[in-house]
């Protein structure tokens, strides 16, 4: 009797902590500004690794620099970004793909760095291991 409670125990503990697990995901609060609150949590519970790469974009995916001599920022697209310390990627309509993309920011000498898809990805990868 003892080993069936204590089996049954350890049991109930095990699905708690991996229900905890399974739940813990939240979506970046800048997710929230651009899409629907009740598009989100069915994303969250029907495609997770949505939001998993939605919020390794705002987490790796990009990064505000200072021009280079190897970029010349007279060519770039531009981009206006209010708040360069609460940027929304989203909202920018941007999205990284096999390169990185670089734009200008209007009203700035700033240089926002869009990484590639299989960057963000193996960040993924390497923080979920």
């Amino acid at each position: 009797m003892k080993l069936f409670l204590l089996t049954l125990l350890l049991s109930i503990t095990s699905f708690s902590v991996f229900s905890q697990e399974a739940t813990t995901l939240t979506a970046n609060e800048k997710i929230y500004e651009w899409y629907p609150a009740s598009k989100i949590e069915i994303l969250l519970a029907t495609e997770p690794q949505t939001i998993v790469y939605w919020n390794a974009i705002y987490d790796y995916g990009f990064k505000i620099i200072e021009p280079t001599k190897n970029i010349d920022a007279t060519t770039l697209k531009e981009v206006e970004i209010k708040d360069l310390e609460n940027v929304n990627i989203l909202a920018l309509n941007i999205i990284p793909n096999d390169k990185p993309q670089y734009f200008r920011i209007k009203g700035s000498d700033k240089i926002l760095l869009l990484r590639p898809e299989n960057f963000i990805k193996n960040k993924i990868k390497t923080v979920t291991k």
